[in-house]
């Protein structure tokens, strides 16, 4: 009997790999102390011998913006603050990051691409209430139906709605970090002093740190007496108001959006009873396509940054609508500026619809050609800002 003998080569040899693990994915290099920069935690597996390394940073026109470089050891953290090479505030949008390591042997090993977004513009909010009046009774502020609108980049992290008095005191606040709802209602809140007028206002905070906030809202506090009838003021003593409390209610109230503005394709059959919410974003062609693009051009991988927020917004929006409506610059005919405007936005929606994984019946197209120019167009700078994407969302209102 003959033996045979294998030797296993139990400790077979291991691919190097790197990525880089940022701290935040939205980030806002305005010096105002919050998220101003990012934070990269460089992992390395079996990366040795190590000549040079370098970490890129790519914006949506695939120009490199910024280069942190290095020789031998791969540091375990590094941060950009937002300024390029040459020491100036890099433009908002999204920006592609990698880690190239060169080792002694002449391999090289890249990590997989990761897209992070840089804004630095304050979210647009506004603030309505379903009514001019406040009613108070017997000495509690009745509930209050209150729209929210906030438009922005990154999207809101947090929200918070102040109610304040003629001294701007305090006297009700609700916050919450969830996502801003179309509407929200009041609690009761009792109150031991006279007043006669409200002031309401809408704080939000994007996933950049950006701050926004609504104009202050003015609405008149009225006394109901028990009987029902109204007085000027509350009766009750002008002692300090109580510590605001913080609610998290669902509201049940309706938003009176006009249902004309939908597109006729996707208007209610029955108006009376579908009311939508509109919110719009605005993507320029540039963030979602490069700054070469043309007829045929596909999405950019950063993309997903800025249209899953969008697309996630409507698939937790049951019975939401959206349009998206493409724009381009003036072209030499009206059939290639229809051309280029229409496939923008197709293939926006073929994201929304495959990798967003929204119905293809509640998403719109629309092409509209260079007929809504938001700047000239005779210059660079110009033509860059008409090239846009607009998306539309109509989120129904909780009836």
């Amino acid at each position: 009997m003959t033996l045979h003998f294998f030797a296993l080569n139990a400790s077979a040899k291991k691919e190097a790999s790197a990525t880089l693990d940022p701290d935040v994915i939205f980030f806002s290099p305005n010096a105002d102390g919050k998220q101003d920069s990012i934070n990269f935690k460089i992992n390395t597996d079996n990366v040795k011998n190590v000549s040079t390394w370098e970490i890129q940073f790519r914006d949506a026109t695939g120009v490199v913006r910024k280069t942190i470089s290095g020789l031998k050891k791969v540091p375990e953290s590094v941060h950009w603050d937002g300024l390029d090479d040459f020491g100036a505030p890099s433009l908002e949008g999204a920006y592609d990051a990698t880690i190239k390591v060169w080792l002694k042997n002449g391999d090289k090993v890249q990590s997989p691409h990761l897209g992070i977004i840089l804004d630095i513009t304050p979210p647009t909010v506004s603030i309505d209430c379903s009514s001019e009046y406040i009613f108070i009774k017997e000495g509690l502020m009745q509930p209050a139906a209150f729209n929210f609108s906030a438009v922005d980049l990154s999207g809101i992290a947090e929200w918070t709605l102040s109610l304040t008095d003629e001294d701007k005191r305090e006297i009700y606040v609700d916050h919450s970090t969830q996502a801003l709802p179309q509407t929200w209602t009041t609690k009761e809140q009792k109150l031991n002093y006279n007043l006669s007028k409200i002031t309401a206002q809408l704080l939000v905070k994007d996933l950049a740190g950006n701050p926004g906030s609504s104009p202050p809202t003015a609405l008149l506090a009225i006394v109901q007496s028990q009987s029902g009838s109204e007085g000027n003021q509350a009766d009750l003593s002008s002692s300090p108001p109580p510590v605001a409390s913080k609610n998290i209610t669902k509201s049940q109230t309706k938003v009176s959006e006009p249902d004309r503005a939908l597109p006729t394709n996707q208007r209610s059959s029955n108006q009376k009873t579908m009311s939508y919410f509109q919110m719009t974003s605005i993507i320029s062609i540039i963030d979602l396509f490069g700054a070469n693009a043309t007829f045929g051009s596909p999405l950019l991988p950063q993309a997903k940054i800025l249209l899953e927020p969008l697309a996630r917004t409507l698939r937790e929006a049951p019975g939401a609508k959206v349009t998206v409506i493409g724009h381009v610059e003036s072209m030499k005919s009206g059939k290639e500026s229809k051309s280029h405007s229409s496939h923008y936005a197709w293939r926006v929606f073929s994201y929304l619809v495959k990798e967003g994984a929204l119905n293809k019946e509640m998403v719109a197209v629309k092409g509209l050609r260079s007929e809504v120019p938001i700047a000239d167009n005779s210059t660079r700078v110009g033509r860059e800002r008409n090239r846009r994407i607009e998306i539309q969302l109509f989120l129904p209102a909780e009836q």
